[in-house]
């Protein structure tokens, strides 16, 4: 009995310690929620909000699952069509066994399953082999072609391939700005390199992913999942949100979208309130403060503006894998149409038309 009553006790005061003990948060969470966005993603007056998870439970990690490579099974608008002329209608293939690639003007790049990267033009689909063991690789309509190679080395060269200069080694991503360049390296350690090459300044670590603005400014995404808005490097910083799975920041319209691990994209312009633009993507790009590309997790490709009561469906059955190497819209000055490319399960790459901003607020 003695046994019985002592072991009764620890259990009472067991569970009176586990009541007691809570995250440092947990006050400010909604009763429901599990995933949350702070920072500049809150609503006004809280610290923290509910990105829509599902009841209960724990957080669920910072990284959205793989989706499935299999047939789409569509979620919902199952009688959504593209608008007439518009989207599947005007699907006209440009090549196939791709699996990255990039248009630059009138000028193709794509990457093979082999990692062979070639150009090719839009017009001919003449193409000429550029490397033979690419990673990946970036290249602007007037600007030089940065590869990335199995090795780890970085390079630039021109458009053509031709004047190949080495970089450096050991990087896991890199993205040009103005007349310096920024570097990811294998140890998630991201510095800016000057354009000589000379001198080399640190920005942060535990980076996951980063957008660069100008010479100076920087998002950063960590490892842990928060997004920063860094001047310099990470002594002086502004925190966006946390948890972010994905996020992209358009400096002529100061609009920065985000996506939630949960799936649920946002969208804040300036210091306004943010605005949930819609749910189950997978993955995005932004044309402009109101106009943004949606891949949802059923591998529809979306055009939506505002939000997605304003959705056109542009296609379905895109390589969702891929996320946002999935697609790309083009000739986005263009009034009357928007060029999109986008790469179907089958890992041919397609061109399709959609209305442009005609009459639209940018």
């Amino acid at each position: 009995m003695a046994y019985s009553l002592a072991w009764a006790a620890l259990c009472v005061a067991a569970a009176s310690l586990l009541c007691t003990v809570e995250p440092a948060d947990a006050i400010k969470r909604r009763p429901n929620g599990c995933d949350w966005i702070g920072g500049d993603f809150a609503e006004p007056g809280e610290d923290i909000f509910n990105t829509g998870c599902g009841h209960g439970g724990a957080r669920r990690p910072i990284r959205p699952a793989p989706p499935k490579d299999e047939p789409p099974k569509s979620l919902d608008r199952l009688d959504a069509r593209a608008p007439l002329n518009h989207g599947a209608s005007t699907r006209k293939s440009i090549g196939k066994g791709i699996e990255r690639f990039a248009i630059a003007g009138a000028l193709a790049y794509g990457l093979d399953g082999g990692g062979r990267l070639w150009r090719f033009e839009l017009a001919s689909k003449d193409s000429k082999l550029i490397s033979p063991s690419v990673v990946s690789f970036r290249v602007a309509e007037a600007g030089p072609l940065f590869v990335l190679e199995r090795d780890g080395t970085l390079w630039r060269s021109k458009d053509d391939g031709s004047d190949r200069a080495f970089i450096d080694h050991e990087i896991a991503d890199f993205q040009p700005a103005g007349d310096v360049l920024y570097l990811l390296g294998t140890d998630k350690k991201l510095s800016r390199l000057s354009a000589d090459g000379k001198s080399r300044d640190a920005v942060d670590e535990n980076v996951s992913a980063f957008q660069a603005i100008d010479a100076k400014t920087v998002f950063v995404l960590g490892t842990d999942g928060a997004l920063w808005r860094e001047h310099g490097n990470m002594h002086d910083r502004a925190k966006i949100g946390q948890p972010v799975a994905a996020f992209a920041y358009l400096a002529d319209a100061d609009t920065t979208y985000v996506l939630t691990p949960s799936h649920f994209l946002w969208r804040q312009k300036g210091t306004e309130t943010s605005k949930q633009v819609d749910q189950d993507v997978a993955a995005f790009h932004a044309a402009d403060a109101h106009l943004v590309y949606v891949l949802a997790t059923d591998a529809r490709l979306w055009q939506e503006r505002g939000d997605r009561s304003g959705a056109a469906l542009v296609d379905g059955d895109v390589a969702v894998k891929l996320g946002p190497a999935a697609f790309q819209f083009a000739s986005k000055g263009d009034i009357d149409d928007q060029a999109i490319y986008m790469l179907d399960r089958k890992h041919e790459l397609w061109a399709e038309t959609m209305p442009g901003p005609l009459g639209h607020d940018k």
